[in-house]
């Protein structure tokens, strides 16, 4: 039976964290053997010394720069069990190399990236190598895994650990043992390892109407010559939620009209008249707008990505939006920013936050105020709010041994295709490239093979 999904193709509201690991010589590696019959069939497990696994940092934990895995000799015994009396083996060694991170990880997405320098083991049915996430709840209770095989060049590995759930992640080989001294004990896997650890996580952040969004208004000369800045309410900008802050759905930032002062003799923002304008109309400054969320020192230290979806942009010419993350060191000190300008379509920008620094994420429009009920000023870009479902009606045809999976796309997002063998599998896999959207129904091709062979499929979008 093939399984039709219906899914989002709108970001999570929810903040994804991500948590980055790799080959750090500085973490506390642990060492511990599973035993399987010659057969694969599991016997027993316990704690093993690392150097028994054979597993060791070169050239020392203080400045290592590689990990060399080896097979295991310490159990060849020709005593009938571990080996026959002519050195065969009788049995299957795991040997696994790795960091316990407790239930730190709960909750959270864990990467686990680094390099194969080399592999010297021969691979099934012969020893092997893997890297690996494992995860166990309560009481360590096996719950599941992710491997990936070490072969030459970049290794990444990915697992998404439950609620209150226990990760490891690191290594293991697997096979026979190996008679000291012998050719089959020579042989290694070098990784790349270091002491430097990367930031401890990464944050995802999407266009959430239930965060503090403020507003602030940025001014220049017509010359981008920056003047000052003062807050300003969100309806000002003008920017804000629709049909409410509550059911929201989308988000509207319109052109500001909120300090055109042509005609007016107040004082706007502290501004006496024509500061902005001047009497005849013609823009006197050009104006930021900003529309954003201030999250203080939260995610300093860490990796931070702003994404979101624009449904459209109607600004004039004249007028530009973007997506932006900026950083403050302390007492608001301005460090830098990273922007996208917004076009139909998806969007993200990615931006280190300082260790200790402010964050602000969000929106700003630049461009010269506008007269009010001037046909400019009723402009707007519109944004999808994060968790905004917009349902992908899969479907899906069989022709042989191929399933052709078909499913409408918006120009500018990209999309994926993914499938399960079974629902209760740990991890969708990804089948083929992705696709970029068009505005036309598109179509995959997965080569599922004969009869009887079931898929359950789902797509997915930023």
């Amino acid at each position: 039976m093939l399984g039709v999904l219906l899914v989002s193709t709108m970001p999570l509201r929810a903040q994804t964290i991500t948590n980055r690991v790799i080959v750090d010589a500085s973490k506390a590696w642990t060492g511990y053997q599973n035993i399987f019959d010659i057969t694969g069939n599991y016997l027993t497990g316990s704690s093993l010394a690392t150097a028994d696994l054979r597993a060791s940092f070169t050239p020392g934990l203080a400045k290592a720069n590689a990990l060399l895995l080896q097979m295991n000799t310490n159990s060849y015994k020709l005593d009938g069990i571990n080996n026959l009396p002519d050195g065969t083996p009788n049995i299957l060694l795991e040997e696994n190399f790795y960091v316990d991170a407790g239930t730190a990880f709960a909750g959270t997405t864990v990467e686990f990236s680094g390099t194969v320098i080399t592999n010297g083991f021969p691979g099934f049915p012969g020893a092997y190598a893997k890297a690996t996430i494992k995860e166990f709840a309560a009481g360590y209770a096996y719950v599941g895994q992710t491997d990936v095989d070490l072969t030459p060049g970049a290794f990444f590995v990915t697992r998404d650990i439950q609620p209150e759930n226990i990760a490891q992640y690191g290594f293991y080989t697997k096979g026979p043992n190996a008679a000291p001294n012998s050719t089959d004990a020579a042989l290694t896997v070098r990784l790349a390892a270091t002491n430097t650890a990367p930031p401890a996580s990464a944050v995802t952040v999407t266009v959430d109407p239930t965060q503090n969004w403020q507003g602030f208004l940025n001014y220049s000369t017509v010359g981008d010559a920056y003047v000052s800045g003062f807050s300003v309410a969100t309806t000002d900008l003008p920017g804000g939620f629709l049909p409410d802050q509550t059911t929201a759905t989308r988000l509207s930032l319109g052109i500001n009209t909120s300090t055109y002062d042509a005609t007016d003799a107040a004082a706007i923002g502290g501004q006496p008249a024509n500061t902005f304008n001047k009497p005849d109309g013609s823009p006197n400054k050009h104006l930021e707008t900003d529309f954003y969320v201030d999250v203080g020192t939260l995610y300093g230290g860490v990796d931070l990505t702003f994404k979101g979806t624009v449904e459209s942009n109607g600004l004039p010419a004249g007028w530009i939006a973007y997506a932006v993350i900026k950083e403050f060191g302390p007492g608001y000190s301005y460090v830098g920013a990273v922007t996208k300008r917004l076009t139909a379509g998806a969007f993200s920008v990615n931006r280190a936050i300082g260790v200790g620094n402010i964050s602000q994420y969000g929106f700003y429009v630049y461009g010269p105020n506008t007269a009010p009920d001037s046909p400019q000023s009723l402009k707007t870009v519109s944004i999808f709010v994060g968790g905004t479902s917009t349902p992908v009606t899969l479907a899906a045809s069989r022709s042989g041994s191929d399933v052709q999976i078909k499913f409408p796309t918006q120009a500018g997002v990209s999309y994926s295709v993914q499938y399960k063998a079974q629902l209760t599998d740990s991890v969708w896999l990804t089948l083929g490239s992705p696709v970029a959207g068009s505005g036309n129904v598109a179509t995959v091709t997965d080569a599922i093979g004969g009869a009887g062979v079931a898929r359950y499929y789902r797509v997915t979008a930023p």
